[in-house]
């Protein structure tokens, strides 16, 4: 029971240290976007559950030494500080060992070719947020028509809007996972902010985007 305590523990630290430098770092470079925020406050439990599944799998069989006689001499026969450092590992690295996991386990499960995955709709993809740099040129007349390039990150789906002061841009086309060309709508004069929203719904704003004269 002290084992699977110091698991757990051990899985909510790792977890807690890699949400809190993510944190950290999408803060300070004011990107953080608040629908991330059931990320932070779960985090800490995906890893603990992560951390258990692992000690499970590892003291079944991968880490064993001898004969486990169980009873009192259960809690001696495997290294404490060696099960902490795991744990914490697995709660830090939660996705690289999820990712171990799902490469083990297809491996030996392989579905057929078109099933599985590959049969499902809706598929998450690596571009799961837009992400705009920069859009040149960033000037242009009040009766749109002018083609603009969005550069940024995360273009990665098809039918992605593009909007200039809320109004809906047209030609839009996404050239590569960095790049979109567009053609501004009509908008009145001033300074507007430019929205890039992919298919998932996932969106980004840049401020002040685009000037209308």
């Amino acid at each position: 029971m002290r084992l699977l305590l110091l698991v757990l523990l051990a899985g909510a630290i790792g977890s807690y240290v890699h949400a809190s430098s993510s944190f950290v770092d999408y803060l300070g470079n004011r990107t953080l976007i608040s629908s991330w925020v059931w990320w932070y406050l779960l985090r800490p439990f995906i890893g603990m559950m992560l951390a258990l599944l692992f000690y499970f799998v590892f003291r079944g069989g991968f880490i064993t030494a001898g004969v486990n006689q169980g009873g009192e001499a259960a809690a001696s026969f495997i290294n404490p500080f060696g099960i902490a450092a795991m744990a914490g590992l697995v709660g830090m690295f939660s996705k690289v060992a999820a990712d171990k996991l799902n490469e083990v386990f297809l491996t030996l499960f392989a579905p057929k070719a078109g099933q599985g995955d590959a049969k499902r709709a809706d598929k998450l993809s690596a571009g799961l947020a837009p992400g705009v740099t920069a859009i040149a040129p960033v000037v242009g007349p009040a009766a749109g028509g002018t083609p603009v390039k969005l550069t940024g990150t995360g273009f990665l789906l098809e039918g992605a809007a593009v909007t200039f002061g809320g109004k809906a841009a047209t030609a839009v086309i996404v050239s590569d996972s960095t790049t979109i060309t567009a053609v501004t709508p009509a908008h009145p004069a001033g300074v507007v902010d430019v929205e890039v929203t992919n298919t998932n719904k996932q969106k980004c704003v840049l401020k002040g985007g685009f000037t209308y004269q």
